[in-house]
């Protein structure tokens, strides 16, 4: 069979919801939506008109939006199937995909998708590979949809970024998360703190974070450092924590003096 302009996305979660929203403003491909959770499914079908019905001879292009662990067997599945495969792990081999006739491709978006309804495709970095034409050519035409600025990378390139947007995002998060329990725990206004992390957030893109570092341990200030450590209390978790960053703020900042 020939390829069509149909496409399958595999899955019903958050990512492939979001990809369903971007779909629906074009009209390049006829998304055909399959996955395990049949309620999920027939929801998400019913939600965006997807009247295309699954053909087990139809070749198409399998994105699939499946759990990192899933992605090579989930795709073993779907070989009869497929013109072509596109996962969008960031953590994930593109060698785990089994070889198509055109290559495949990943297409990694630096991006949260908690809420599929705020994404805003074109201003998501794109972190791309292909190993073969068909591959090629698919990320073309969806970067094409997307406007989205992108960079091609090789796998273990792609990996070093995904671990460091843990650091940026899923780290970061969970300090506001530590930060916030502990608000609510002493009765403080949490959300005192928004403009100052918003601050933050502005001054990592400039000056830099190197040149923007303030606080007491930047100072090497033992003092407030202690009275911190007693302020947090019986929390060995937070303890931990702070005196982790800590020491990596006075050894990093002694670097930078020297």
């Amino acid at each position: 069979m020939q390829p069509t302009n149909k496409i399958r996305i595999v899955g019903s979660g958050k990512l492939a919801e979001s990809l369903l929203m971007l779909f629906n403003q074009h009209s390049e491909y006829e998304v055909i939506l399959v996955g395990r959770n049949a309620e999920r499914v027939s929801e998400l079908k019913l939600r965006f008109g997807l009247s295309a019905n699954d053909d087990p001879s139809l070749l198409t292009p399998i994105l699939l939006c499946v759990p990192d662990a899933q992605i090579g067997n989930v795709a073993q599945t779907w070989i009869d199937q497929a013109s072509l495969f596109v996962h969008f792990s960031g953590a994930t081999s593109i060698a785990v995909l089994p070889k198509t006739s055109g290559g495949n491709a990943v297409c990694w978006p630096a991006q949260s998708f908690g809420d599929p309804a705020s994404v805003v495709w074109k201003e998501v970095p794109m972190f791309t590979e292909s190993d073969g034409e068909k591959g090629a050519q698919f990320l073309e035409s969806f970067l094409k949809i997307t406007e989205a600025q992108s960079f091609a990378l090789t796998s273990a390139d792609r990996q070093k970024m995904h671990m460091t947007a843990v650091f940026m995002n899923n780290f970061v998060n969970h300090l506001a998360f530590t930060a916030r329990q502990y608000c609510l725990k002493n009765n403080l206004p949490f959300e005192a703190l928004l403009p100052l992390m918003e601050k933050t957030v502005s001054m990592v893109r400039y000056p830099g974070p190197d040149i923007a570092q303030t606080g007491p341990a930047r100072r090497n200030d033992q003092r407030t450092m202690q009275i911190h450590k007693d302020l947090i209390g019986d929390n060995p978790e937070m303890t931990e924590i702070y005196e982790l960053l800590s020491n990596c703020l006075l050894y990093t900042s002694d670097a930078a003096d020297e």
